[in-house]
């Protein structure tokens, strides 16, 4: 109950002053800071996320364990893979965050020494089920232009430079096994 108060009070305060550029007058217009109240009192130590063992302590990562390609088959075909991207391919709604108005080159990879180390990991790498495979023909379909057959370029889909090199290498995988032939696309 204390921590409520305390978080309401704070956001109470946490407001940014934004002075128009557009009014002839100097007028200051303020604008709420959703998270920032909040994240300004977790402490290292104190308990955010609760498992059934009351574990879990802020700021901890957990190792990043890639699972199985048959595993990523059948998540694919699962109704939890359906209620978090729909019919959609998986890059789709996926953003990255950058300054400017041109998107700088995908960073060279997102997983370090075994953790998810950067704050928004790459569509592939943010889903440990998604498991890049020559015999997972509907994931690497995802990633393919439906016009040429060729991987798409990684600012489109925001993928890592490592998971690219990944696509690009079991794509000519999945041709040389015979899951698929270069004119058909992977279909």
């Amino acid at each position: 109950m204390d921590k409520l108060f305390r978080l309401r009070q704070i956001s109470k305060f946490c407001r940014s002053f934004v002075y128009s550029a557009h009014c002839s007058e100097n007028v200051v217009q303020s604008r709420n800071l959703s998270t920032t109240g909040r994240l300004c009192f977790i402490r290292r130590g104190e308990k955010v996320f609760e498992e059934e063992d009351n574990t879990v302590i802020a700021h901890e990562k957990r190792p990043y364990i890639q699972e199985s390609w048959d595993t990523s088959i059948r998540y694919l075909e699962s109704d939890s893979y359906k209620k978090t991207y729909g019919d959609d391919v998986v890059w789709k709604h996926y953003r990255r965050n950058f300054k400017g108005n041109m998107a700088p080159e995908t960073r060279e990879k997102c997983i370090r020494q075994g953790k998810i180390g950067l704050a928004s990991p790459c569509p592939l790498c943010r889903d440990e089920y998604l498991t890049v495979d020559y015999r997972n023909i509907k994931l690497l379909r995802q990633f393919l232009n439906p016009f040429t057959g060729d991987v798409l370029p990684s600012l489109k889909t925001g993928v890592c430079q490592q998971r690219l090199k990944e696509l690009q290498i079991q794509r000519l995988k999945a041709i040389d096994y015979g899951k698929s032939s270069q004119s058909k696309y992977l279909t």
